[in-house]
């Protein structure tokens, strides 16, 4: 009788974890279907990606007045959350760089799942990309076609803004060669130079980017990614790393005479690994949900269904013992 009643609640017990599997299999479905987006339907977002198009959506500033913009770094699972608490403390950003990592699943649907978090976040100023490792690793198709260019620039209100990609290697002489034939087409130098890149490494690695930014007087080099947060000089450059606390945002404001304040706009965003489990999953089933709804929603349903049926005669069968 004893044996019988032990293996009695072990079957119950069996019943109830295997429902509990049920229930969150079909929630996990659910939330792919409403949060997917199918990136063969839209493969950009507009006012994303480093594009002339991007540019042109920001707001027109000389350079009496000041210019504020965002850098997000960090892990994926929490960049668009950053991003979103970064423009609550900062609405008046001109722009905002995503610092690379933007998705492990560096395909046309792990980009997808940032753009379709990003696309929720009204209103939004425009957003340039880098490349970080996953990129390099990943798709280069896919991100050329999400994000346009790996290297990228632009000028507002008398600032020079350079984006470099150094995500698969050091930033190469090509990149270099071509910003100084950019930098040797101002007659007068720009207020402010910053540039952007993926990982900031060490003095050896990037060496001739320190050289670069020694000689053309970049101000400001700014890293997404580092395994803690970072501050040093390189040859007269303020070289600053983010990232290592999940995902975080850093406003930057640039005022009329030049001078530059940073603040730390948003930490600890997405770090836990939950938010990058739920990530990760939409940026792998949500094309499939949107490829197949009608079985993306039966699926759901009967998961769902199933794992009720059973929690309910678990309860039922415990109550009787």
């Amino acid at each position: 009788m004893a044996l019988a009643s032990r293996l009695a609640a072990r079957v119950r017990a069996g019943a109830r974890v295997a429902s509990i599997l049920c229930l969150a299999a079909g929630a996990a479905i659910v939330l792919a279907i409403v949060s997917g987006r199918d990136p063969r339907a839209a493969s950009r977002l507009e006012g994303v990606g480093n594009r002339f198009q991007t540019v042109s959506r920001i707001s027109r500033l000389d350079a009496t007045k000041p210019i504020t913009f965002l850098v997000v770094g960090g892990e994926e699972g929490g960049l668009a959350q950053a991003l979103r608490r970064g423009l609550e403390a900062e609405p008046k950003a001109a722009f905002a760089v995503f610092a690379g990592d933007l998705a492990s699943n560096a395909t046309s649907e792990g980009y997808a799942a940032l753009l379709d978090e990003v696309g929720r976040i009204a209103p939004r100023p425009p957003v340039f990309c880098l490349r970080g490792e996953r990129e390099a690793a990943g798709d280069g198709a896919a991100f050329r076609e999400m994000f346009g260019d790996r290297v990228f620039d632009f000028e507002m209100g008398g600032c020079l803004f350079l984006m470099l990609d150094n995500g698969g290697a050091a930033v190469s002489q090509q990149q270099l060669a071509r910003y100084e034939r950019i930098l040797d087409l101002h007659r007068d130098p720009p207020r402010r130079v910053f540039a952007f890149v993926h990982r900031a490494g060490g003095p050896e690695d990037e060496a001739p980017l320190a050289e670069f930014c020694r000689r053309r007087k970049v101000d400001c080099v700014v890293a997404g990614h580092g395994e803690e947060d970072a501050r040093d000089r390189r040859r007269g450059t303020e070289w600053l790393t983010i990232g290592a606390h999940g995902a975080e945002a850093i406003a930057f404001e640039v005022d009329p005479e030049g001078r530059v304040e940073e603040r730390v706009v948003a930490r600890d965003v997405g770090a836990g690994p939950l938010a990058r489990a739920a990530f990760a999953w939409r940026s792998r089933a949500a094309p499939l949900t949107a490829a197949h709804p009608r079985w993306a929603f039966a699926l759901a349903v009967a998961s769902l269904l199933v794992g009720a049926t059973m929690f309910a005669v678990s309860r039922g069968s415990e109550r009787r013992a």
